[in-house]
């Protein structure tokens, strides 16, 4: 019983830090992606994430992908979406290769990069 609620408390800490972070792409990717596993993400990384998680939660509420599915695609997915902008920007190619990585994911990209911009100069 100590165990599971050892876990539990860390989750819900988790939870908490995530939710008390206002930050820019501090939504959705950081409950599936620990950026530490990242050796850390820039704000272009995390929102490439944060359109990752936003592809395959489309899927999941769609019913074309069941939960645990998706959040083991997502997670794989997300590696190789910030390999390919660690390594070429997030420029038209990379969003172009994004969407061989997930359909529709480069439009995904360019929404939330766009979203965040409007915010920012808000």
């Amino acid at each position: 019983m100590d165990f599971r609620i050892g876990h539990m408390e860390a989750w819900t800490n988790k939870q908490l830090a995530i939710a008390s972070s206002p930050r820019v792409g501090a939504g959705v990717q950081t409950m599936l992606f620990d950026p530490i596993a990242f050796g850390g993400i820039n704000t272009s990384e995390g929102l490439v994430l944060e359109a990752v998680a936003l592809q395959f939660a489309d899927l999941v509420m769609g019913g074309d992908l069941e939960y645990l599915d998706a959040v083991y695609h997502a997670q794989r997915d997300g590696v190789v979406a910030v390999a390919l902008v660690r390594r070429h920007g997030c420029g038209e190619q990379v969003l172009d290769a994004l969407d061989d990585v997930i359909a529709g994911l480069g439009d995904r990209v360019q929404e939330v990069f766009d979203a965040a911009a409007m915010k920012l100069a808000a």
